[in-house]
């Protein structure tokens, strides 16, 4: 049975329903987001300064991935903040969709729950890591058998699939967040047992709600934008290379703080709540009609 796709607008209802939520949630955002930036900005600003720079010219791929090498460990030590800070907030907007009515700091919780979702952000980052390495080794071993433009050929059809194949697997699994938050246990594969024959009306949802997650986006980064012009005369807080991460100096300068209040105290919590309401309101939808719980 097709979904009704009222799911990919549950963000908006509940923004509309209780706007202070953003103010809570929005505080979240903003301390994650910042301790991110920080961690990569200690870790490895020069090398994103660099990577800025080099974004704008003509990119060598040699240089790119060199660069990229530097900035991964900076990203991997920001990670344990990104699935804390998506944890809690999925948590908070699964009680906002099930309607309960405490909602003290904006149903911000640490508890039983948040620690299940936890699991289920660590379990489905190594699942779409495996995915798409196992799709790169299996391109890099169509160029070591076919040299030429036939390997290089497989290979892009490689990354293209293992990119495919992780989109459809992050689709066929996207319910577990809600379930395990619903049954109280962790459960990272009962989901495939719901997404069953609802792949399309899921897809379509998702991608309306990723839409409107663009369209805020880009309202958001106009009023940025305005602020800054506003408070000082700027056009933006990225200069002509980019948000300027070089170094902790840099990332205390006025309108770059000024930029990261407004987009992670704004925009993050605007556009996290349209993307993660969108399956937590279809996992519901499918729970009133009666779908069991468990995978089969």
């Amino acid at each position: 049975m097709n979904l009704s796709l009222d799911f990919a607008f549950e963000g908006f209802r509940l923004i509309r329903q209780r706007p202070k939520l953003i103010l809570f949630w929005g505080l979240l955002t903003l301390i994650g987001n910042s301790l991110i930036a920080v961690i990569t900005t200690v870790m490895a600003g020069p090398a994103l300064a660099e990577l800025s720079h080099v974004a704008v010219q003509s990119p060598d791929p040699q240089t790119t991935i060199a660069l990229m090498t530097q900035i991964a460990p900076a990203l991997a030590a920001g990670m344990p903040v990104y699935i804390l800070t998506s944890a809690v907030m999925t948590a908070a907007i699964c009680r906002a969709v099930e309607g309960e009515s405490d909602e003290r700091f904006g149903f911000l919780r640490f508890g039983k729950h948040e620690v299940l979702l936890i699991a289920v952000e660590i379990v489905m980052l190594f699942v779409r890591v495996l995915a798409m390495v196992g799709f790169v080794v299996l391109g890099e071993a169509s160029v070591q058998a076919l040299p030429g433009a036939a390997g290089e050929g497989l290979s892009a059809l490689a990354s293209l699939a293992g990119l495919g194949f992780a989109g459809w697997l992050s689709l066929r699994l996207s319910l577990n967040a809600a379930q395990t938050f619903d049954e109280a246990r962790l459960n990272i594969w009962g989901s495939f047992e719901l997404t069953r024959d609802r792949f399309w009306s899921l897809f379509v949802g998702y991608a309306t709600a990723f839409g409107l997650a663009l369209v805020v986006m880009f309202l958001c980064m106009q009023v940025v934008d305005g602020a800054l012009v506003l408070a000082s005369g700027m056009t933006s807080a990225k200069g002509a290379d980019g948000l300027d991460m070089s170094s902790l100096a840099a990332l205390g300068q006025p309108s770059v703080i000024l930029y990261l209040f407004l987009t992670g105290g704004v925009m993050s919590p605007l556009t996290a709540s349209i993307l993660m309401a969108a399956p937590i309101a279809a996992y519901r939808q499918i729970r009133a009609l009666g779908k069991p719980a468990t995978a089969a």
